[in-house]
C-alpha cells in the first residue's frame, strides 16, 4: 500500500514539473489613436484562425499612440498564430467599407497579410518551446 502511494505521488510530482509553459510578448506597432481597444487573439489551428471568439486566448487592452506591449503567459509548447486589430468603436468586429476593405487597423504574426482575405494559419504561425519567452512584433496596417 505504501509503495503504491509513493509511486502515485512520484508520478503526480513528475507530471506537475514536466508541464512546462512559455511566455509570448507581443509588441504591437502602428497605433494611431487612443480610441477603443486593441484586440488580440491567439490561435492554435487553421479552422479557427482568425475568427473572433474562436481564439484559445484573447486579450483586450487600452491603446496608446504608437506602440503597446501585451504579454500572454502559461502558453503550452506548440504552433500558434496571432491576429490583432484596433477596435476603435469597441463593437468587437473588424469594420470594413462597402468593398470589404478594413477601415480599422489590423495585423498578424509574422507580419503577413492575405490578398482580399486574412493570411493562412501556416503563413502566420510560429512555434513556442517549453520554458521560453517568445517576442513578436506585429505592425498594424
Amino acid at each position: 500500500m505504501k509503495t503504491t502511494f509513493l509511486l502515485s505521488l512520484i508520478c503526480i510530482v513528475h507530471t506537475f514539473f514536466s508541464l512546462k509553459t512559455t511566455t509570448i510578448i507581443i509588441h504591437v506597432k502602428g497605433i494611431e489613436n487612443t480610441q477603443g481597444k486593441i484586440q488580440v487573439g491567439l490561435y492554435d489551428n487553421s479552422n479557427d484562425f482568425p475568427k473572433y471568439g474562436q481564439h484559445i486566448e484573447g486579450v483586450s487592452v487600452e491603446p496608446s499612440t504608437g506602440d503597446v506591449y501585451i504579454t500572454l503567459e502559461n502558453i503550452p509548447e506548440g504552433e500558434y498564430a496571432i491576429a490583432v486589430w484596433h477596435d476603435e468603436n469597441e463593437d468587437k468586429e473588424l469594420n470594413t467599407n462597402w468593398v470589404g476593405k478594413p477601415t480599422e487597423k489590423y495585423g498578424f504574426s509574422n507580419n503577413v497579410f492575405g490578398t482580399f482575405a486574412p493570411p493562412k494559419f501556416k503563413d502566420a504561425s510560429f512555434s513556442v518551446e517549453n520554458n521560453d519567452t517568445k517576442k513578436l512584433t506585429i505592425n498594424l496596417e
